[in-house]
């Protein structure tokens, strides 16, 4: 029994230890995120792409999502204030740099767990997604919460009872009273986009035949251009000893 035991406990540690190695190599990434001015965008590409590569790394070696982001709260931000020791950062920045760290790992609550549930059941499809040509965090996120969205308001669980606060007071409904409101908002959305789009020129035409009768002294790119070809067609029609009634003609 004691070495059953022991054995557990040294599994334990070795994965904890590869846990912690795969959330180290996060550590500048992440500093580079939350201290970046002008490569915001590569800044972010490479951190989201770290953070791909470990949940990666982590359902093919069948490490627990949920202890790499608990590991995430515990040592990544002190990791990343490491990183901003070695570059000399004062104290305050120190102190905003932890701060903005922990805020940018608890955003990686919802995408993890999402993940983590649908690969409980289709893990080969959630590897295939993730590892997919042009693959990104962003977008296994997505094909996470779309498959979890769909089994959290499932017809199979429609009886069972959730809760919450409205004005202090706790109320209780069945999924099922969710699932029809979330449908409902559902089938609405689609028609007003599917409205916007049969009508946005439309409605773009209205917008610019106002402005162009209340002009205000403003001239858009549109305007100016036909401005300025009024003006070329003028200038050439004088040039030309063009009639008073032949110039009236192009300008009207």
């Amino acid at each position: 029994m004691a070495t059953k035991t022991k054995k557990a406990a040294s599994k334990a540690v070795k994965a904890l230890e590869a846990i912690g190695a795969q959330v180290k190599t996060l550590a500048v990434p992440l500093f580079n995120v939350v201290t970046t001015k002008g490569k915001a965008g590569a800044n972010q590409a490479t951190w989201n792409a770290r953070v791909l590569d470990v949940v990666v790394w982590a359902l093919e070696t069948g490490h627990s999502l949920a202890d790499v982001h608990i590991h995430m709260g515990q040592f990544l931000a002190s990791m990343v204030r490491d990183v901003g020791r070695e570059a000399e950062l004062g104290v305050e920045e120190l102190k905003n740099l932890r701060k903005l760290s922990e805020n940018s790992i608890s955003q990686l609550f919802k995408p993890l767990w999402a993940i983590a549930r649908v690969a409980e059941d289709h893990l080969e499809s959630v590897l295939a997604v993730a590892t997919e040509e042009g693959a990104t965090f962003a977008s296994l996120g997505r094909f996470a919460r779309q498959r979890t969205d769909s089994l959290m308001f499932d017809a199979s669980r429609g009886s069972i009872t959730c809760h919450h606060k409205v004005d202090g007071v706790v109320r209780s409904f069945a999924v099922a009273q969710a699932s029809e409101s979330r449908n409902l908002h559902t089938e609405a959305v689609a028609m007003a986009d599917a409205i916007k789009v049969d009508n946005s020129a439309m409605w773009s035409a209205v917008y610019r035949q106002y402005r162009e009768e209340f002009p205000c002294g403003f001239q858009d790119r549109r305007t100016r251009a036909d401005a300025m070809k009024q003006s070329a067609s003028i200038g050439e029609a004088i040039e030309a000893k063009y009639s008073q009634e032949e110039i009236a003609k192009l300008i009207s």
